[in-house]
């Protein structure tokens, strides 16, 4: 994820109050500490040598994470992006949608062994 977006990301988690973190098992001061965590990591190069089909999903209405995708996308070898119907958080906006790719893409990787 770009650095610029976690800061913006932590800003705004500081401006949240404490119940709205109560859903993620994570108090605030965790969840800014897990986003800081965030902004060094860089595995780009190691990508090249994955050598298992990825599937790579995001969200119709997730616009902040395309470009994002779309690069990963150039970056694995094995991988295929899926666009989806929704937002960032496809396990709520899509659980169906969601799970049906993920079930396909699991039969075609058997299918090939």
């Amino acid at each position: 994820m770009p650095r610029a977006l976690l800061k913006i990301q932590n800003a705004a988690f500081s401006l949240m109050p404490e119940k709205m973190f109560a859903e993620t098992g994570l108090n605030r001061m965790q969840m800014k500490t897990l986003s800081t965590s965030m902004m060094d990591l860089d595995f780009s190069k190691q990508l090249k040598n994955l050598t298992c089909p990825v599937l790579i999903l995001v969200g119709s209405k997730d616009r902040v994470n395309h470009k994002a995708a779309k690069q990963l996308l150039s970056l694995v070898p094995q991988a295929r992006l899926v666009m989806l119907d929704g937002g960032h958080e496809l396990n709520r906006d899509n659980p169906d949608q969601l799970a049906g790719m993920i079930r396909f893409f699991r039969r075609e990787i058997f299918r090939r062994t």
